[in-house]
């Protein structure tokens, strides 16, 4: 089970009934530890963004939202600072609300139906991130709900979460509902960099991906925490009126030739992890899924593309092996990132990093590698394993045959 559906279990098992009073916005976002420093939260959209014209799973694409940013300074159990979704007419973020029963006004920014990246800024530098994936037909206002037959919503309401950034532990974490405590035992710590899928925390059932299917699928890199490198991750959701047995992944790297079938997988899985492929910036590979039923198809999704610099596994190349240093990812990065580099022979490695006055800082690779594609992971320590200062610095492959140098950012 990957990290992030395994993320969605607990959390769902750990609040299993929303609570039906609180504040009429759907996506809170609160600090934590934070007295002194300024919390940007930065919406940012990954797949197409729809909007929802009426009731009755009536959607349509949406306009993109001018400002998607809430900024909090401070410590702030506020539970008014956030997102609330909003039909397609209603566009402007011109809502505000009290904070706390105060008179300081909060902006409540247009909520839409899409996955999105999750940016987290201390004092406008980036710190951590994660992804938040909230498309279903019944959410935000599907199933046509009628009080006489008490049908048919098929989610947990209300629809409200919330995620607490604390900035001394620099951790995220999420509620299934609302509070104004921030040590209420409800919140659950998720992993940075992660899934929060609405509909597996909210239990739709059925969950039904239809009205996104043509351009609902989205690529995003994801580490391997085996192996430390950030492999493509395909997410997509289930075609609840083809009622499928199955998906099927396709493929193809470079932008040519035919999409091959890279792997089938059951009618519950909605995602799938690239094993091998490591994210970079050598070629573009491409993915699309279809449904499968017996031997119906559906239609294929939208194609969804994310930069790799090539396979790692077995140390094989999908090209023809040539010298080469790939850029670091992330960059920039906090608190650490990975450096991939390629060698045609077996010979003796140099890899070190360097400040802007060419002073070495940490060696990395200092020994023999045999033919193929490498990576290592820099924590950001000098030679000391004591932590070094943000700014710009300089790593540097150098070999009997090769040698190259490269650009890398840390931001603290």
């Amino acid at each position: 089970m990957n990290k992030a559906i395994l993320f969605s279990v607990l959390l769902v098992t750990s609040f299993l009934f929303a609570q039906t009073e609180g504040p009429d916005i759907d996506l809170i976002v609160q600090t934590d530890e934070a007295d002194g420093y300024q919390i940007k939260f930065e919406l940012v959209p990954i797949s197409v963004e729809y909007c929802w014209s009426s009731y009755c799973w009536d959607f349509s694409l949406a306009q993109p939202v001018s400002n998607n940013t809430v900024v909090i300074n401070g410590t702030s159990n506020c539970y008014w600072n956030g997102w609330d979704y909003r039909r397609c007419i209603d566009n402007l973020n011109t809502d505000t609300w009290p904070c706390n029963e105060t008179r300081i006004p909060s902006t409540i920014q247009p909520l839409r139906n899409g996955f999105y990246k999750m940016n987290i800024y201390v004092n406008n530098i980036i710190k951590t991130y994660f992804y938040y994936d909230n498309r279903d037909a019944d959410l935000p206002k599907g199933g046509c709900w009628n009080p006489s037959t008490g049908c048919c919503y098929t989610c947990i309401y209300p629809l409200r979460s919330s995620v607490k950034y604390n900035l001394n532990e620099n951790k995220i974490y999420f509620h299934n509902d609302w509070t104004s405590n921030l040590s209420d035992p409800n919140w659950s710590e998720f992993p940075k960099e992660s899934i929060l899928f609405l509909r597996e925390i909210k239990q739709c059932n059925p969950p039904n991906f239809s009205p996104f299917w043509n351009n609902g699928l989205v690529v995003v890199p994801q580490k391997n925490q085996t192996t430390g490198i950030y492999e493509p991750f395909v997410v997509w959701g289930p075609h609840k009126e083809f009622n499928p047995t199955g998906y099927q992944i396709y493929w193809r790297m470079g932008g040519t030739g035919n999409y091959t079938l890279l792997a089938t997988v059951g009618p519950n899985t909605y995602t799938y992890r690239h094993l091998g492929l490591a994210i970079g910036n050598n070629t573009n590979v491409e993915y699309k899924v279809r449904a499968v039923r017996n031997q119906t198809y559906s239609e294929f999704t939208n194609t969804a593309i994310i930069s790799v610099s090539g396979f790692f596994k077995a140390n094989e190349y999908i090209d023809e092996l040539s010298y080469s240093l790939h850029q670091n990812f992330p960059n920039p990065f906090n608190p650490n990132t990975t450096i991939g580099f390629a060698i045609k022979e077996t010979e003796f490695v140099n890899l070190k990093i360097f400040d802007l006055l060419g002073n070495e800082v940490k060696t990395l690779v200092k020994e023999i590698k045999t033919p193929g594609i490498h990576y290592v992971v820099w924590d950001g320590d000098n030679n000391y394993g004591e932590k070094i200062s943000s700014g710009i610095y300089f790593y540097r492959i150098q070999t009997e045959r090769f040698s190259q140098s490269k650009k890398l950012l840390l931001q603290k």
